[in-house]
């Protein structure tokens, strides 16, 4: 018993120096740059710290990893009321600008002021209100002001490589593995919907909720519905109506397929490619969770299968992920598995560009890279 107690107080001793986990390299490097305290990282949640006379501010998940750290420009309430990439991004950049934590400055060049400086930046705290624009998709106006007037104003493109501080290679590794390690735990409720809202389409007997468009009027996030004898409307699903179908499989939650699964093959801006199947609720909620918003094209049916193209669309990142998908058409009503070819972190522009000749087609799509 001694030599058990023993071992386990050594143990205990040692959890400070063992390997701290961290979100990205560039986090790493700055806590090892400002030499932030052990004890402050291991505390779950968003922590306060001083360091070089400056206020920081350090987040770390319930797991122990480390997801952020950086000078605190907005409140706990904006982040958790209006979320968005940018939060992260300048609160870093901000740190990284006054202590010059990575060498290579190009990123910070992207970062223009029309009124103020880095340093007010630096000074503003994390109590002034604050105001983000989002500017056609392509450049963020953040402005901090008071009662009369503004105090800082900056500008930087809708870049995500930018936006997380990262290349796109260290990106797409860290979306896939934690796409590995999620779980959706949220019961999946049967869908409903206001009769009143829903459109009758060219199939009879079949309704339509409509949703908004991507680019061109066939990408959407139309939900479709068929009404029981007593009127009362419930989703398609079914293999005799397959396009209606795989849109609700994609779009909406759907009960009878809670145990449906994805086998993605997912490409890489490396050119290295590699196969992972989860289960299609955890997939979709994990894209969800990081801002993306769902868009589908059906493209018909080829050898007993029903093909489409899955657009999860992140307009405040400024990328999508594309997905090729199959579906065999027998297993519509249940829980099948379905096959995709995935393009992960599709900058917006090229999907925007794609569009605009009106003459392709959506299965062009898989060829983006």
């Amino acid at each position: 018993m001694k030599r058990i107690t023993t071992a386990f107080m050594l143990w205990m001793a040692l959890l400070p120096a063992m390997a701290q986990l961290y979100d990205a390299t560039h986090i790493k490097k700055a806590v090892e740059s400002l030499k932030i305290d052990t004890a402050l990282l291991a505390q779950p949640g968003v922590q306060y710290a001083e360091v070089k006379g400056q206020r920081l501010v350090v987040r770390t998940s319930a797991a122990g990893v480390v997801e952020h750290i950086g000078i605190p420009l907005f409140t706990q309430q904006m982040r958790t009321l209006v979320p968005s990439p940018i939060y992260d991004f300048l609160e870093y950049a901000t740190m990284d600008h006054k202590y010059h934590i990575n060498e290579n400055t190009l990123q910070l060049q992207e970062v223009t002021f029309s009124k103020g400086s880095w340093q007010q930046l630096e000074q503003l705290g994390d109590t002034l209100p604050c105001t983000i624009d989002n500017i056609e998709e392509k450049s963020y106006k953040v402005t901090w002001h008071n009662d009369s007037a503004d105090i800082v104003s900056v500008n930087f493109p809708v870049n995500y490589e930018l936006l997380a501080n990262s290349n796109r290679r260290e990106i797409e590794a860290r979306f896939v593995e934690g796409l590995k390690a999620y779980h959706d735990t949220t019961a999946v409720m049967p869908l409903h919907v206001d009769q009143e809202t829903l459109v009758p389409t060219e199939k009879e007997g079949i309704y339509v909720a409509e949703g908004d468009s991507y680019a061109i009027p066939a990408i959407n996030g139309n939900i479709y519905f068929i009404k029981s004898k007593e009127g009362v409307p419930r989703p398609v699903y079914d293999g005799n109506y397959a396009a209606e179908s795989l849109a609700n499989l994609l779009l909406a939650p759907m009960p009878a397929a809670e145990d449906a699964s994805i086998e993605l093959s997912v490409s890489y801006c490396t050119h290295r490619s590699e196969k992972i199947t989860v289960a299609l609720r955890d997939f979709l909620a994990f894209c969800l969770q990081q801002g993306c918003k769902p868009f589908f094209g059906y493209e018909g049916t080829t050898k007993g299968n029903a093909m489409g193209t899955l657009i999860l669309s992140n307009r405040a990142a400024g990328y999508n992920h594309i997905l090729h998908l199959e579906c065999p058409i027998g297993s519509l009503g249940g829980s099948p598995l379905q096959k995709a070819s995935a393009y992960i972190f599709t900058p917006s522009s090229n999907v925007k560009n794609l569009f605009a000749d009106k003459n392709t087609r959506t299965k062009s799509i898989v060829i983006w890279k």
